[in-house]
């Protein structure tokens, strides 16, 4: 396991396979990394969750219809960004929980057999914070961006 923190000006540099964001209402990072790429995270922040109309329910009801509807939506959002910056992918995390954010980058990061990525920590998160959290099993080499609001 080799984490090192990253000074903000060496952030956007080219050196890691896949980008962990924070969703934009917790870094200021996420607004900054690309226009093409704030597009799609904008339109992934703003979506809200499909409901069932009340109608329709009803008549489920009524007519003893059993349907499962899977109408969650994914909880991060995976954007291939190869052509716009120095990284295969960037991946959104709309959470500020340091327990959550590192169990969703250890789930990438072994499902995708990762050897690099570059965390961009949310606001008021300290790099010292997600290397206590961070599996110490995990082989992947972590580069750790803190938010340039610390």
């Amino acid at each position: 396991m080799a984490i090192q923190k990253i000074h903000r000006f060496h952030a956007l540099k080219p050196g890691s396979e896949i980008w962990f964001l924070p969703s934009s209402q917790f870094s200021n990072w996420t607004p900054t990394v690309d226009w093409y790429l704030n597009f799609q995270i904008c339109k992934f922040d703003q979506r809200k969750q499909t409901q069932i109309p009340s109608e329709i329910k009803q008549i489920m009801i009524d007519e003893e219809i059993r349907f499962q509807f899977n109408l969650d939506h994914s909880k991060n959002l995976l954007i291939s960004s190869s052509h716009y910056v120095p990284a295969k992918a960037v991946v959104l995390i709309p959470s500020n929980n340091l327990a959550n954010i590192t169990e969703t980058i250890q789930s990438y990061t072994n499902m995708m057999n990762l050897k690099s990525i570059r965390v961009f920590l949310p606001q008021k998160m300290l790099a010292s914070d997600f290397i206590k959290n961070w599996n110490a099993k995990n082989k992947v080499k972590v580069s750790l961006v803190e938010d340039f609001s610390n």
